[in-house]
């Protein structure tokens, strides 16, 4: 958790299982960290996320044929860099604190 949100944002690869199904709550719904999903295609560690996916903008899957992840990284980093770029912009449009200060 410590590592996700000193991060820009996370990629985790979902093809296999590896234990990130009980991280993945944490830093995806209550640290609100963005979120790549890599899944390589035909394959993936679980159908628990699926649902996510539709719900949360912080969220993206990125699946990849075969010996095709390292364009899948990319894809999510570029992703998830364009994301926080906008997600800036908006909280800088709507939130009041955020706002550039004038000086009379």
């Amino acid at each position: 958790m410590r590592h996700a949100l000193s991060s820009k944002f996370v990629i985790v690869e979902n093809t296999d299982p590896s234990g990130h199904l009980y991280e993945i709550p944490h830093v995806g719904k209550a640290a609100e960290c963005v979120i790549g999903f890599l899944q390589e295609d035909g394959k993936g560690a679980t159908w628990m996320f699926e649902d996510t996916f539709a719900r949360n903008k912080h969220w993206q899957k990125f699946v990849y044929p075969a010996g095709g992840i390292e364009m899948a990284v990319n894809q999510a980093a570029a992703w998830a860099e364009d994301f926080v770029k906008q997600f800036g912009a908006f909280q800088q449009r709507v939130l009041p604190w955020m706002k550039p200060t004038r000086t009379p």
